[in-house]
């Protein structure tokens, strides 16, 4: 199962992948111990019944005195018996094969006449942006107070003397080159990593407690439901199917599923293939924002996507970074002119000339 370890820590979804992981490798231990005793068990089986073939016609040549005769047919019957024991042996492990695979087919050849195909690679159609009820929701500001960060190993420093902040109510764009560090910080406002000198103070309003949603830059699927990819481990009993209408609206997936003749109980496979990738981050964002979150945090968000699903997003983001904070890393020059606080990482990058 590939999924970027940032999303699960962030998201809080350890327990949920263990649960899963665990599940999945409890089933395959026990398949597999079933399938090496079933595959095992024959071959004792035919060499113990030639064993009691051979030790019955010793008995019987005993009591018939025909003991020459006998010992020639037991010689005859113990070098067939070898012989054709690897081939009996062959021929029972591939039944078994065929056996066990006969679930898997079956289970293909009804997915495949049950399968959707109506949302194969198809466009989104642009959803008038509404209106996502977040009052309850204010979003902090971020100071960080001359961050520096060298990684374990490393002989110069990833950020250096970094000061900026982080503002709510405006949408943040953390730019610059490849290695200047985009990533590094992102890392450090989300607590994954703790800075290695200086301070990231982060202020909430009053009776607010922080709630940080990760979006990556490659939105990783689950082999599950659309609703399951999006709620990630959450009992039926506990989603509030309203407010995920209202949260499909927002990211501009409800028409998308209203298409879909199993909507949101659409399954969708490892791997992905039959969703583009404006379809993929639309769902990637729906996930970050189900918690919540008061802090945004996107990695290359318009990544993989056409113009079209682009402007939705970010106008969908710039629509919610005026109740929380959105911070946004890209390298896309058109964030860049819809942002209202822009910090470039190349000035705090050493070695880098400004």
């Amino acid at each position: 199962m590939q999924f970027n370890q940032k999303v699960i820590r962030v998201n809080s979804h350890e327990v949920f992948f263990m649960n899963r992981i665990g599940k999945a490798a409890d089933t395959y231990a026990k398949s597999f111990a079933k399938s090496n005793f079933l595959q095992q068990a024959p071959k004792y089986f035919i060499e113990g019944l030639a064993i009691l073939s051979i030790l019955f016609i010793w008995i019987i040549a005993t009591v018939s005195q025909n003991l020459n005769s006998q010992i020639t047919f037991m010689i005859f019957l113990m070098s067939a018996s070898f012989r054709i024991l690897p081939s009996i042996i062959r021929l029972q492990g591939a039944a078994l094969n065929v056996k066990g695979s006969q679930k898997i087919y079956d289970s293909v050849v009804e997915g495949l006449k049950n399968i959707d195909l109506s949302y194969v690679n198809s466009e989104i159609k642009t959803a008038p942006l509404v209106h996502f009820n977040r009052d309850d929701v204010k979003g902090p500001s971020v100071l960080i107070h001359n961050v520096s960060y060298k990684y374990d190993g490393a002989i110069n420093s990833s950020l250096q003397f970094v000061d900026v902040q982080i503002k709510p109510g405006v949408l943040n764009l953390i730019k610059g080159p490849s290695g200047v560090g985009k990533t590094t910080l992102l890392d450090l406002i989300a607590g994954l990593v703790p800075p290695g000198d200086g301070s990231i103070t982060i202020t909430l309003p009053s009776n607010a407690n922080l709630r940080v949603g990760y979006m990556d830059q490659d939105t990783h699927l689950i082999s599950g439901s659309i609703l399951e990819n999006i709620t990630f481990g959450e009992s039926q009993s506990s989603i509030v199917l309203k407010e995920i209408d209202e949260l499909l609206k927002y990211v501009g997936l409800d028409e998308f599923i209203e298409s879909l003749r199993s909507g949101l109980s659409t399954p969708i496979g490892l791997g992905h293939r039959t969703l583009s990738g404006g379809q993929r981050q639309r769902i990637g964002l729906a996930r970050a924002l189900y918690p919540k979150p008061n802090l945004l945090i996107l990695d290359e968000p318009t990544n993989s996507v056409d113009e079209g699903t682009r402007d939705i997003l970010l106008g969908s983001l710039i629509h919610l970074s005026q109740s929380i904070t959105v911070v946004i890393v890209s390298h896309d020059s058109y964030i860049e002119t819809v942002a209202q606080n822009i910090i470039d990482l190349h000035r705090f990058t050493p070695g880098v000339n400004t």
